[in-house]
């Protein structure tokens, strides 16, 4: 999520004014009061998949602790679901300390099903949708053997993955991929034989995940891969120079929408 140019952030600079939020505990400074929110925050979550009703795992500790110093004195953490290991959900969750002051929670979905998402019993979030579609990589090798030959083809062909986004005034950046993936899975039952989760990432904010698995296709295994907005606004990626993948600018209410793979909310504190 880029919090300049999302069009949430340009929503809330309409909205009426947030109380400040209290200093912070003697000795602790506001990162470190904001992990300890975060923490309690997601455990109050619970998501299922549809059909079947399976209950996701909520990996412990964040996969990625960001911040926007750019835009203003914001933290955030990303937590990851999975089943059997695949990573099925990200949620990133983050507070505003100046010039905004709330805290706002994203969910992206990166299942193939729908799903539901329920917060101390309460239903918040329900994709009606797939949120990833897996493709074949356009000239990738064929899957090493090893679960090390596996890793360093995927930091490989992660790079060949370029992303641009467009800001305010239709100014474009690149955006960067890190370098490691966030969550790493392998050792799993066919057809994913094996998969990293990476990110593009504006400083170290999130704005686009790629997920890069092994897949048995056709009575072979062959590497794919898949792009999630985790962003209001239009970004395009590119595959060895060509554009592979894009996305448009959200309206707010669908921003909101619950049944959509990608849907944030403002919290109340």
């Amino acid at each position: 999520m880029n919090i300049v140019t999302s069009i949430l952030a340009i929503t809330i600079l309409a909205q009426p004014p947030t109380v400040a939020p209290d200093p912070p505990e003697k000795g602790k400074s506001r990162a470190d009061e904001f992990r300890e929110y975060a923490t309690r925050e997601i455990a109050t979550y619970t998501i299922r998949t549809i059909p079947g009703d399976r209950p996701l795992t909520l990996r412990p500790g964040p996969v990625l602790k960001w911040s926007n110093p750019i835009a203003g004195e914001i933290y955030g953490d990303v937590f990851v679901w999975t089943w059997k290991g695949r990573p099925e959900v990200v949620g990133s969750l983050h507070r505003w300390y100046s010039p905004h002051h709330h805290s706002a929670i994203e969910f992206l979905s990166l299942s193939t099903g729908p799903l539901v998402a329920q917060q101390n019993g309460r239903e918040v979030w329900s994709p009606s949708r797939p949120g990833i579609e897996m493709k074949p990589i356009s000239g990738a090798p064929a899957p090493a053997e090893t679960s090390a030959g596996r890793l360093r083809q995927m930091r490989e062909l992660a790079r060949e993955f370029t992303g641009r986004e467009t800001r305010q005034n239709d100014i474009e950046r690149d955006m960067r991929l890190l370098s490691q993936p966030l969550y790493r899975y392998d050792d799993r039952e066919e057809p994913v034989i094996d998969g990293a989760l990476f990110v593009f990432v504006q400083g170290t904010d999130p704005e686009t995940f790629l997920l890069i698995e092994a897949r048995r296709s056709e009575g072979k295994p062959r590497w794919h891969y898949g792009l999630a907005r985790m962003n209001g606004g239009p970004m395009e990626v590119s595959h060895r120079g060509k554009p592979i993948w894009s996305t448009s600018l959200l309206p707010w209410g669908q921003l909101r929408d619950i049944r959509e793979p990608y849907m944030s909310y403002q919290l109340a504190d």
